[in-house]
């Protein structure tokens, strides 16, 4: 397995992917706006890419692995479902402005 060591980096401190965008997979794993609805996950999800939002939504989704993960979770396929006040070092957000 490979394991990323020592914890997450300032940003930048790659080189940033096709999308311009930096740090995707391995830093942080990233709170997305979805609504978590396992074990059914893409059950009812917009085509569209719009966030998949729901009443009474008890978890939310975090994508793209984190600095400690094992090489299958760093990918934006690679989803985890926590309830949405969970704290830890290895969860963090991107700010992005549409």
């Amino acid at each position: 397995m490979l394991y990323i060591t020592g914890g997450a980096e300032p940003v930048g401190s790659y080189n940033a992917n096709p999308y311009g965008l930096y740090d995707i997979y391995g830093n942080v794993w990233e709170w997305v706006e979805d609504c978590s609805n396992w074990p059914n996950p893409y059950k009812g999800v917009p085509t569209n890419g719009d966030p998949w939002l729901a009443k009474n939504c008890h978890a939310r989704i975090l994508r793209g692995g984190a600095w400690d993960s094992g090489e299958y979770d760093l990918s934006s396929a690679s989803r985890y479902a926590q309830k949405e006040k969970t704290a830890w070092s290895q969860y963090g957000f991107r700010i992005a402005l549409d």
